[in-house]
C-alpha cells in the first residue's frame, strides 16, 4: 500500500509537468495498468482512493500487488557474485523486459536496478516498480538506449568514465534492440553519453524523448552532463565488480548462449556490424587530440 500526502493541482486536472505535476500515486496509477496490460512486466493494482480539501486531492491510497519474496536485481545480483549462469540468465530476463518495453512504446524514466524485481521462480518474468514517472508513447529506439544506459551506469556504479569494454558491450545489447541501422546511429550516441555521466536529477531524462522532437543535439547534452557531473560526488568503484558486468555481458552476447532473437527485424541481429564504428562524443575526440 502506498499512500501521498501532497496536494497537486495536475493531480486534479491529469496534467503531468513540471509546474503542476501529477500526484505519484495518480501518476503510478495511469501507468501501471497499461504497463501491466501491454508488456505483463508491472504490478497488480487492485484499488485506488483520494481524499479531497478545497477542491484539491491531499492525501491518496493506492492498493498493489506485494511481491512477496521477490527481490531487487541489485539484490539478487550481489548474490550472483560467483554464479556466472545465474548472472548471464538475469540479462536475458532483463533484455526479455526491455524488448517488451520497446515493443509497447513505453518509457520508464527511472529505470533502475532497484526498480526492478526478481521473483523467486525461475522462470518468472522480471517486473519494474516506481513507475510514477514514464513515457507511454516514446521512441522504441531512444527509450531502449535510455533503459540500457541508466541501467547499466547504476550496475557499474556509477563509474565516470565508463570502461571501453563495457561501453562496446551495451551498444552491441542495444543493437539487438534496435535492429535497425538509421534508428541505431542516434540511440548509440545517447547509450554512449548516458554510460558515461549521471543523468540524476536536475538533468532531465523527460526532456530526450520530448514529442516532436526531430533530432537530439548530443554534443548538447554531452556538455550539460558533464557540468553536472562535476558537481557530483564521486562514487566508489568496485573494480571486480565492473570486471563482472562487463564478463556477464560477453558471455551474454556468445554465440553458443542458446536465447531468443529480441530485435524485431527478420535478420540476425546478434552483434553489431564490424562495418559500424561508435560514433565519437567530443571526449572521444579531445582525447585523441
Amino acid at each position: 500500500m502506498m499512500q501521498r500526502t501532497h496536494a497537486r493541482l495536475g493531480a486534479l486536472l491529469g496534467f503531468d509537468n513540471p509546474l503542476l505535476g501529477c500526484g505519484h500515486g495518480t501518476a503510478e496509477l495511469a501507468h501501471n495498468l497499461p504497463l501491466q496490460e501491454r508488456t505483463g512486466h508491472g504490478v497488480r493494482t487492485f484499488a485506488f482512493g483520494e481524499l479531497f480539501r478545497a477542491g484539491l486531492p491531499v492525501r491518496q491510497v493506492l492498493l498493489q500487488e506485494y511481491l512477496d519474496g521477490w527481490q531487487t536485481f541489485t539484490s539478487r545480483w550481489r548474490q550472483a557474485i560467483d554464479a556466472p549462469v545465474l548472472r548471464r540468465e538475469l540479462l536475458h530476463k532483463l533484455m526479455t523486459m526491455l524488448a517488451a518495453l520497446r515493443d509497447a512504446g513505453i518509457a520508464h524514466l527511472d529505470l533502475h536496478p532497484g526498480n526492478v524485481m526478481v521473483s523467486p521462480d525461475p522462470q518468472a518474468p522480471l517486473r519494474t516498480i516506481d513507475c510514477g514517472k514514464m513515457d507511454m508513447n516514446a521512441d522504441p529506439a531512444l527509450a531502449a538506449a535510455l533503459h540500457l544506459g541508466v541501467f547499466c551506469f547504476v550496475m557499474n556504479g556509477e563509474r565516470s568514465p565508463s570502461s571501453p569494454r563495457l561501453e562496446d558491450g551495451a551498444r552491441q545489447l542495444l543493437y539487438r534492440l534496435v535492429g535497425d541501422e538509421e534508428a541505431f546511429t542516434t540511440a548509440e550516441g545517447l547509450l554512449t553519453l548516458l554510460l558515461r555521466y549521471s543523468s540524476r536529477r536536475p538533468f532531465s531524462r523527460r526532456l530526450l524523448l520530448w514529442p516532436g522532437r526531430k533530432s537530439l543535439d548530443l554534443e548538447a547534452i554531452e556538455t550539460r552532463l558533464k557540468k553536472l557531473s562535476r558537481r557530483r560526488c564521486a562514487s566508489a568503484v568496485d573494480a571486480q565488480s565492473e570486471q563482472r558486468l562487463i564478463e556477464s555481458i560477453e558471455a551474454f552476447l556468445t554465440p553458443a548462449v542458446e536465447r531468443p532473437i529480441l530485435c524485431s527485424t527478420d535478420r540476425d541481429a546478434a552483434a553489431l556490424p564490424k562495418r559500424h564504428a561508435p560514433r565519437q562524443t567530443a571526449q572521444d575526440r579531445a582525447s585523441a587530440r
